[in-house]
């Protein structure tokens, strides 16, 4: 498998516009689209995007606060503890630096969105690697190439229902807060299915046309040691050709963080696929950590 060095020069491209509303770039024949408010980029290959069989959705549905039943709670009144969409959120974004991650050379920005109503700060991470290297999460480790990214993100002073000073209800009934439940939704090329072990020690799913996912089952809580996820998470289903991944995270005193992979052309089983497109909502980026490998065949 080859990989041209415009792969780099198409990520940079992307940090660079994509705040900008309604931007399109060409980099030697892929595109990448930056549509307006909504923070949905596009990637695909050849001047027609609509075209583009492989083309990947990545959005970060939602987050909702669950009780130990699993119901949603802090659905009422004026400091909601659930978020449907993040198209509104405002983002406050830093400069490009060069860093070293776990000694592997990347360029490094942040980003960060308040959430006043539970308040919380999510602050984002976003790393270009420059090099080939390995990168650990607890004890799951993943390969990475020059030109992938890894977007490490933390949410830190979630106010949960029926923690001192906040309280909750829903009719008569006084709700206590457990679980943050966080919901990404892919679509892809086909339907995902569980793949063979290949560049990481977390579960990997592929999703068709290039495209895989790799789950870590791993949490960091409070700034401590990585911890398992809830018993029977993260989960996926498939609906309307949208594979849903949802990740459960316990109640945590100050912050949690997370680290899922994405991977784009190139699948996760071993086989090599054709180019592949991507579509992402940046707007919700912050939720949690998201590692997106980008891998563009030329």
């Amino acid at each position: 498998m080859i990989f041209h060095g415009g792969c780099v020069v198409l990520l940079l491209a992307v940090i660079t516009f994509v705040f900008a509303a309604d931007t399109e770039v060409d980099m030697n024949g892929t595109y990448v689209k930056v549509l307006g408010q909504s923070g949905k980029i596009r990637v695909w290959k050849g001047q027609n995007s609509s075209v583009d069989p492989n083309a990947v959705q990545i959005e970060f549905d939602e987050i909702k606060e669950k009780d130990s039943s699993g119901n949603e709670v802090g659905k009422s009144g004026n400091s909601k503890h659930s978020f449907n969409t993040f198209a509104s959120q405002s983002f406050t974004f830093s400069s490009l630096v060069d860093v070293k991650y776990q000694n592997v050379s990347a360029k490094m920005f942040n980003f960060t969105a308040n959430l006043p109503t539970v308040s919380s700060v999510l602050s984002t991470s976003v790393y270009i690697f420059k090099e080939d290297g390995n990168i650990t999460v607890a004890n799951e480790t993943t390969y990475i190439k020059a030109g992938n990214v890894k977007f490490n993100t933390e949410i830190k002073g979630w106010n949960f229902c029926g923690s001192t000073g906040v309280n909750c209800t829903q009719g008569q009934k006084v709700e206590q807060g457990v679980y943050i439940d966080f919901v990404i939704v892919i679509k892809g090329k086909g339907s995902a299915y569980k793949a063979r072990k290949g560049v990481s020690d977390g579960d990997e799913y592929d999703l068709g046309g290039g495209a895989g996912v790799i789950l870590s089952k791993k949490v960091k809580y409070d700034d401590k040691d990585w911890t398992n996820m809830s018993n029977g998470f993260p989960t996926m289903t498939t609906t309307g050709g949208k594979q849903i991944f949802t990740f459960r995270f316990d109640k945590f005193n100050s912050s949690a963080l997370y680290d899922p992979i994405v991977t784009v052309s190139g699948s996760v089983d071993g086989n090599t696929y054709g180019n592949g497109g991507f579509e992402l909502s940046a707007s919700s980026l912050f939720m949690f950590t998201l590692i997106i490998l980008f891998c563009l065949l030329f």
